[in-house]
């Protein structure tokens, strides 16, 4: 159910982890067991959706999509180094925190621009 819920979230948000990460929280699950789950359920769930718009919608992967990609790799790769050192250095309890705190302010950033629309 979490599965399909986080599907169904992924849909319409573009991000699927949302319920997972919820669930794993709740649960008490390890940083280490969190984080095995939550990653490649990402990978896949955005694999698909990123599959399925290219199959339905191929115009939104042109130029400027290009463009867009190769100016975000030079952000994207060294946070992703500096998230992966601050995960090895905090605890399980902070570990939850840090990723229900993350997960609050994404749902009131979504939150905030559907009302702006």
């Amino acid at each position: 159910m979490v599965g399909f819920a986080g599907g169904v979230i992924g849909g319409f948000t573009a991000f699927p982890s949302a319920a997972v990460v919820v669930w794993l929280n709740l649960a008490g699950t390890s940083k280490s067991a969190a984080r095995a789950t939550a990653q490649p359920y990402i990978i896949v769930m955005q694999s698909v959706a990123l599959a399925l718009l290219a199959l339905t919608r191929p115009e939104l992967f042109g130029p400027q999509f290009l463009k867009l990609f190769a100016v975000s790799l030079p952000v994207v790769l060294p946070s992703t180094l500096a998230g992966v050192a601050i995960y090895r250095r905090i605890s399980d309890r902070n570990f939850r925190q840090a990723t229900l705190m993350l997960l609050a302010i994404a749902g009131m950033g979504l939150f905030g621009r559907a009302i702006a629309m």
